[in-house]
């Protein structure tokens, strides 16, 4: 009998993390993530043929998330960022004094980054995008915006908040 009611009690908390978690995504589309699995490797999870677009913008975004973290680890991030940037993004980066990396919100990663990334398109935008992770010291939603555009029939961030 406890076995049943922990049982049940975990469900309902899991339940209760799971719509806790999607209150505030109501504005993010459920056209696909781009997420980590278990194993360490990287899956693309929930993305239908409806949404081609979406679809190859989820996979530049986790493409562009695994070199820079790479470069990020090898000491310098400037070539990920000219080949995946818009000129006008660089140059806003290079004249702002940020005491963090916008594109980690934060000034270093650990191995729960990659375990924890999410990429979701916002609903009401046809180019903006949702990067999430779980940070492991605070245990809290990490979520940084991204807008691309498409030049030249390929996609460069053009902003990140």
């Amino acid at each position: 009998m406890k076995k049943l009611i922990l049982g049940v009690l975990a469900v309902l908390n899991f339940a209760f993390v799971q719509c806790e978690t999607r209150t505030h995504d109501r504005n993010v589309s459920d056209v696909g993530t781009v997420a980590i699995d278990d194993s360490g490797g990287r899956s693309l999870g929930g993305i239908t043929k409806q949404d081609d677009e979406s679809t190859k913008a989820l996979l530049f975004l986790r493409k562009f998330y695994e070199e820079y973290l790479a470069a990020f680890n090898a000491g310098s991030t400037d070539s990920v960022k000219k080949k995946y940037c818009t000129v006008e993004l660089l140059e806003k980066l290079n004249h702002s004094e940020l005491s963090y990396d916008p594109f980690l919100n934060a000034q270093d990663f650990d191995d729960n980054f990659l375990k924890t990334i999410n990429i979701r398109k916002l609903v009401d935008s046809k180019e903006s995008f949702i990067v999430s992770y779980i940070d492991s010291y605070t245990k809290r939603d990490v979520q940084i915006t991204l807008r691309l555009l498409e030049i030249q029939n390929e996609y460069k961030i053009d902003s990140v908040k």
